[in-house]
């Protein structure tokens, strides 16, 4: 029996390789990329963040320690999280810069199913073994990732690689705004981009919020087309103006990552882990129980000392010269952006743009939010002809669809109270009921305008304005 196994060895990994070159043949574009992707994760466990390279510790809590033993030349200057061992990981991910993405976890007795490990669009992830090795390293995939994608994967000892990688308590999504009528004054346009692209200029250095540069260049795009159509002198300086406000928004986001790459390599600022609670994971059972209790309090007393460090270095960060002197050119950057747009606004007013608003448009000044946005009040409601907007679901909802609760009712009982607005939480949607303990949910509100239907979400914490549902039909 052992021998007729072992002959079937080499016919089995000659099907895989076949297997391998024909999905190589049918996504040839996924083939090409090879710019590792950066990211943004958050995740319950105690993750730190380490230079993808042979020797480091893949769990750095195991006895004996298990290591990165080999890593492909293409996933060089990478970073990988490196983690404690024995436990199903879990993580959500945001990309911050296109490219691939690669995760690789142990061999674990209950293996969840290939949809359970890598989410609902398990599909997209292309199986890639010896990207990455060492002992007991079972499985290894990559992915091709845009810019904005939020993605959530988990699995027993998962591990993710990427170009960078940084660690968060929540996940803002980019801007979803509604579609805005061609002939909008541009700051209309700009505005629900102006708040947004200031506040993550001015985020912490420390902290790796999300970029809406995607967003503003496309707009800036659009500005240019309306610049080239416009038919007076006052109409083109308008236009002028709002393409310099879109430059030095993205200027300012180009220069807060640049300032924070260059902080990074200087070892300024240290790398992002949150370590030190090694004791929920230590092996005290099984054959590592006993002989292993010095080693383990050895770590435990590593991890803590892990913590302090980083702590020391995150204030000694914060005290530096060139922490301070981003303060002050984050400050300068946005006067420069402010200036720009209260003289577009001016300029706007020496020959008035026309309102929009009109059929199967939504003003751009009111965008329909995305994750992370809350809903601006609206000064004149989105109405259907009968003087309705008809609510159609509302879905409380962690970060899987199956962690969800219907405040459908709800909604249109707080409607129907009068009440202006309201906190996105499990007390004011859910009396209490928590559709994911400890993990960020959002209410997504399905609703039907003149016979279209739209779908706008809010992220836990933020505020609901309900004015903007005024008279809305049940």
């Amino acid at each position: 029996m052992t021998k007729s196994a072992n002959s079937k060895t080499p016919l089995l990994a000659l099907a895989l390789a076949a297997a391998g070159s024909l999905l190589a043949m049918a996504h040839p574009a996924a083939a090409e990329v090879t710019k590792l992707a950066s990211v943004t994760i958050i995740t319950p466990d105690d993750v730190k963040i380490l230079a993808l390279s042979e020797g480091q510790p893949r769990l750095y809590d195991s006895n004996p320690l298990r290591v990165i033993e080999k890593v492909r030349a293409d996933l060089a200057g990478a970073q990988f999280t490196a983690i404690p061992q024995r436990i199903i990981n879990q993580y959500q991910i945001r990309v911050d810069a296109s490219g691939v993405l690669y995760t690789f976890g142990g061999k674990s007795r209950t293996s969840p199913t290939r949809a359970e490990f890598l989410g609902e669009n398990d599909s997209r992830w292309v199986q890639d073994n010896g990207a990455v090795e060492g002992k007991n390293l079972v499985a290894c995939f990559r992915r091709t990732v845009a810019a904005g994608e939020i993605i959530s994967v988990h699995g027993f000892e998962l591990e993710l690689a990427a170009s960078s990688i940084s660690t968060a308590t929540t996940l803002t999504a980019p801007l979803r705004l509604a579609p805005v009528a061609a002939n909008a004054a541009p700051s209309r346009q700009i505005e629900p981009l102006l708040e947004p692209c200031l506040d993550a200029i001015l985020a912490p250095l420390e902290q790796n919020p999300y970029m809406p540069r995607v967003a503003v260049e496309k707009l800036q795009a659009t500005l240019g087309a309306g610049l080239v159509t416009a038919k007076t002198a006052a109409r083109q300086q308008a236009y002028q103006c709002a393409i310099a406000v879109c430059e030095a928004l993205t200027s300012g986001m180009d220069e807060r990552a640049q300032t924070r790459a260059a902080a990074e390599a200087s070892g300024l600022l240290p790398s992002v882990s949150n370590g030190a609670s090694i004791v929920k994971t230590s092996p005290l059972h099984g054959r590592d129980a006993g002989g292993a209790a010095e080693a383990i309090r050895r770590k435990q007393m590593d991890e803590r000392n892990y913590a302090d460090n980083h702590a020391r270095a995150l204030s000694n960060f914060m005290e530096s010269s060139a922490y301070k002197a981003w303060v002050a050119r984050s400050a300068t950057l946005r006067e420069n952006a402010m200036s720009l747009y209260a003289k577009l606004v001016q300029l706007e007013s020496a020959e008035p743009f026309p309102e929009t608003g009109a059929a199967g448009t939504t003003s751009p000044a009111n965008p329909v939010p995305g994750d992370g946005q809350p809903l601006r009040a609206a000064s004149t409601p989105v109405q259907t002809p009968d003087g309705q907007i008809q609510i159609s679901s509302a879905i409380w909802q962690g970060p899987q669809p199956s962690q969800s609760i219907d405040v459908t009712q709800r909604i249109r009982e707080l409607l129907d109270s009068g009440v202006t607005g309201v906190t996105v939480d499990s007390k004011a949607l859910s009396a209490g009921r928590d559709p994911a303990p400890n993990e960020t949910k959002r209410l997504i509100i399905t609703y039907k305008v003149k016979g279209t239907e739209q779908t706008a979400t809010w992220t836990e914490g933020h505020t609901l304005e309900l004015n903007r549902f005024n008279g809305s039909g049940r």
